[in-house]
């Protein structure tokens, strides 16, 4: 931190040293009372490199939103460049501004409950806890906590509490909604780690419950994310100007997503939920955990996709980013398809057969990033997806990936079955 403050000092003393104006004005910003400042390019490049170097040596885990990284560097900038109308000496006004600037991006975390609406979800079974994630029923209990909260307020107590009311009302108000618990340095801060925490628990529900039986296209989701419509077209045959064909079909999530058949499937079946859902109550993952929940959140994501093209990507980034997790610039097509060999087919008859489909489905996937190919069959994207599928459940339900800490652990078991 002491470093990027004292590139900021250096950044105020190079503008201020400026005797004429020169070269294109390509940034600019303003704040009230403190005037507006033009940069050219040479300016903008050092006010970029500070910016990067604060958010760097402040930013933790996302603990403080760049917006208020940069809100604070620019009013520490404004302020500097003004005339010193009082008698503190510039050096030492400096100072204070920059020592300002400090203790703004270094202020303790705070916790913070965030609300968010989720789409798609049954309120059967809530309410319901997922790592850090609690889905619930936006209910009158929670109403009443809000307007104790505004009570609290000495000023316009009744206008805040009107205008919050109207935000349950449209949004909340017998709806199903997450509460999220994080900490952070601002409100800003704490929506995007919410979120950020809440997308991937949807694309692990949303992966466990293409896993549940009966239940297909059961999908939760944001809003404005994914939301079930009736894609119709009309076509004309031209050849005889008569003839014409009208068709439908329902396109995307086709029901609600229950969690607790979910729950009941992986009692009956094994199919991963339960361990999935011990690692993220954990504070910290190890490497492994982390690259397979990682995993499991693209193939949540290819799951919902709308795309067969997009959806096949998703697949094998999926496939690729535990399978490859301990060197992913290894040569692909080869260490993919000796590896997802090894981890899904146990009778030595059957590897032929997996290794070519797997060569076959990243000939694909080439021709679809570097060919220009744009079609991908019912058959590619059911193989892609059986096959991502097949590696994540085992990796999820087997004692023996569980006891995994590292990525080398993974490689070096791979790497023995493969030499066997």
């Amino acid at each position: 931190m002491d470093e990027s403050l004292r590139s900021v000092k250096l950044l105020i003393e190079f503008l201020n040293s400026k005797t004429e104006e020169n070269g294109e004005k390509v940034l600019y910003f303003e704040r009230q009372g403190l005037g507006g400042l033009h940069l050219n390019y040479k300016e903008s490049s050092r006010y970029r490199e500070c910016l990067r170097d604060l958010a760097s040596s402040s930013v933790r885990d996302d603990d403080l939103s760049l917006k208020t990284v940069e809100g604070a560097f620019q009013e520490a900038l404004l302020k500097a460049l003004c005339s010193n109308d009082c008698s503190t000496p510039e050096n030492l006004r400096i100072d204070e501004i920059v020592e300002n600037l400090k203790r703004k991006l270094t202020a303790k975390r705070i916790p913070y409950r965030c609300f968010i609406p989720v789409c798609g979800i049954k309120e059967k079974g809530l309410p319901f806890s997922i790592g850090q994630v609690e889905f619930t029923v936006f209910d009158d209990l929670l109403v009443n906590q809000f307007k104790e909260i505004v009570a609290k307020h000495t000023i316009q107590k009744n206008f805040k509490w009107e205008g919050l009311k109207e935000d349950i009302d449209r949004s909340f108000y017998k709806k199903i909604c997450s509460l999220v618990v994080v900490e952070a340095k601002d409100y800003e801060a704490a929506q995007v780690i919410a979120i950020k925490k809440l997308r991937r628990v949807l694309d692990i529900l949303n992966f466990f419950s293409a896993l549940t039986p009966f239940n297909p296209n059961a999908l939760t989701y944001l809003p404005g994310d994914l939301e079930p419509y009736l894609f119709e077209t009309i076509i004309l045959n031209e050849a005889d100007g008569a003839s014409y064909n009208t068709a439908s079909k329902k396109v995307g999530p086709l029901q609600e997503l229950e969690i607790s058949r979910i729950v009941e499937s992986d009692k009956n079946n094994d199919i991963g939920f339960n361990y999935i859902i011990s690692i993220l109550q954990k504070n910290n993952l190890n490497s492994f955990e982390k690259a397979l929940i990682t995993a499991i959140q693209w193939a949540g994501r290819a799951i919902v996709s709308n795309r067969r093209e997009e959806a096949f990507l998703l697949y094998a980034i999926a496939l690729e980013s535990i399978i490859l997790v301990d060197n992913p610039n290894a040569e692909l097509s080869y260490r993919l398809r000796t590896r997802v060999t090894h981890l899904i087919a146990k009778k030595p008859e059957n590897r032929n057969e997996v290794a070519n489909t797997v060569k076959e489905l990243y000939n694909s996937r080439s021709k679809l990033v570097h060919d220009g190919k744009y079609e991908i069959t019912d058959l590619e994207i059911d193989s892609m997806k059986s096959i991502s599928i097949r590696c994540l459940k085992r990796l999820s339900i087997d004692p023996l990936f569980q006891k995994m800490t590292s990525p080398d652990m993974f490689s070096d078991w791979l790497e023995d079955q493969i030499l066997r």
